[in-house]
C-alpha cells in the first residue's frame, strides 16, 4: 500500500483488503464475513464490544470509509481497516456491492447532502471507478467547500491519474482548510516526496508536513512514518530514511500484503542511497 491509502483505504493506489476464507462452510454460516462495508451516516462510532456501549466505554470514530467484516456477533459486526478496528452495527453501515444503489435512493430525497455525494464516491472508488468517484467528490465539494477531506480525496484520484499539478492543488486546498488533519496532510507530504515529476517535489516542505503528521499521530501510525522516511530520502537523508522505514515495518499489518512489498522495496532503494519515486 502506498501512502495514499492512508487518505482512502478502497484503492491500489486504491486497493481494497482480500479475505482469505478458511472454507466455504465458514461463508455460509456468517454471510456478512469477508464482505466490504461502508458507514451510510456520519460520526458512526466503533466499539470495543458487540453490545451497547456504557456511558464511560471509550469510543473511536470510524475514520476509513470501506472496511473490511470480520466477525458477526448478533447486531454487531467486527471490522478492520488499515487504521481501525473494533465493532459496529449493523444498521449502521451497507455493503459495498450494494452501496452504490443505496446512496442513490437516498440522494433521490435528498440531494444536497454532501455525505451522501461523499459515500457513493467511496464506494465508486473502491470499485475502481475513477470518473464517477471524480464527479461525485466534485459535486460534494460544490456542497460543502470547507471540507478538507474531500479535497483530499479528489486529489488522490487527480494523483492516480497522474494529473500531478492538479493533484498538488487539491491537496493544498485539503490542507489549508484541515492543518490538522493526518490524512490530508500525509497526501501532500507523499507528493512532494515521491512524485515522478520532480517539477512537483519539495523534499524540504515535505519533511515539515510529514513530521507535523507524525507528531498529530504520536508517532504511532506506520503510514504515516512511512511517508517521512521517502521525504527524509528526497533530501538525501538515506540514515535517517532507513531508521525510520525499519521503524514503519514494525507494523507490517498497516500496509496489506501488497503495500507490505512496497514498503520493503523502498527500505532496500534507502539503503542503496536511492529516492523513491511512486510511478
Amino acid at each position: 500500500m502506498n501512502a495514499l491509502s492512508y487518505a482512502i483505504a478502497a484503492v491500489p493506489g486504491l486497493h481494497v483488503l482480500t479475505l482469505l476464507l478458511s472454507s466455504v462452510q465458514v461463508l455460509a454460516e456468517n454471510p456478512w464475513v469477508g464482505k466490504m462495508v461502508l458507514t451510510t451516516r456520519p460520526s458512526v462510532l466503533l466499539q470495543k464490544r458487540p453490545e451497547h456501549p456504557t456511558d464511560n466505554e471509550p469510543l473511536a470514530p470510524v475514520r476509513e470509509p470501506v472496511m473490511k467484516v470480520e466477525d458477526v456477533n448478533g447486531n454487531y459486526l467486527k471490522v478492520r481497516s488499515f487504521t481501525d478496528e473494533g465493532w459496529i452495527n449493523k444498521t449502521d453501515v451497507v455493503t459495498l456491492d450494494r452501496a452504490i444503489a443505496h446512496f442513490t435512493e437516498m440522494l433521490k430525497k435528498d440531494s444536497r447532502n454532501a455525505f451522501l455525494y461523499q459515500r457513493r464516491a467511496d464506494a465508486s472508488l473502491a470499485n475502481g471507478d475513477y470518473d464517477r468517484a471524480m464527479k461525485d467528490y466534485t459535486q460534494a465539494i460544490d456542497l460543502e467547500p470547507q471540507n478538507g477531506n474531500l479535497w483530499n480525496n479528489r486529489g488522490v484520484i487527480r494523483y492516480v491519474k497522474k494529473e500531478y499539478a492538479r493533484a498538488l492543488s487539491e491537496f493544498n486546498e485539503a490542507v489549508r482548510l484541515s492543518p490538522n488533519d493526518c490524512p490530508c496532510l500525509n497526501s501532500l507530504a507523499w507528493l512532494l516526496s515521491t512524485c515522478p515529476n520532480a517539477k512537483f517535489r519539495d523534499g524540504k516542505r515535505a519533511l515539515q508536513i510529514a513530521t507535523r503528521a507524525c507528531e498529530l499521530s504520536r508517532w504511532k501510525d506506520a503510514g504515516l512514518i512511512d511517508t517521512l522516511a521517502a521525504a527524509h530520502a528526497e533530501v538525501g537523508d538515506f540514515e535517517k530514511a532507513i531508521s525510520l522505514q525499519k521503524d514503519a515495518l514494525k507494523d507490517p499489518a498497516r500496509f496489506g500484503s501488497e503495500g507490505l512489498k512496497s514498503a520493503k522495496a523502498r527500505l532496500k532503494l534507502y539503503e542503496m542511497k536511492k529516492a523513491y519515486r511512486d510511478d
